[in-house]
């Protein structure tokens, strides 16, 4: 029980990631390269939203 709620928030934090990922690369998309940040930001939660995809694989 307690392994498949773990993978459940797992599954949870991955989703989210990936929903902010997803966001950030549309907002990124907006801009030019001259916003470097914004491109950054993007890389960075696309980075966190394939790790936590991957933990709640492991997990499973």
């Amino acid at each position: 029980m307690a392994q498949g709620l773990a993978y459940l928030a797992l599954l949870e934090r991955a989703q989210t990631a990936r929903m902010n990922a997803n966001f950030a690369k549309a907002n990124a998309g907006q801009w030019s390269t001259e916003h470097e940040d914004i491109h950054r930001v993007a890389r960075d939660t696309e980075a966190e939203a394939r790790y936590w995809e991957r933990r709640a694989r492991d997990r499973s």
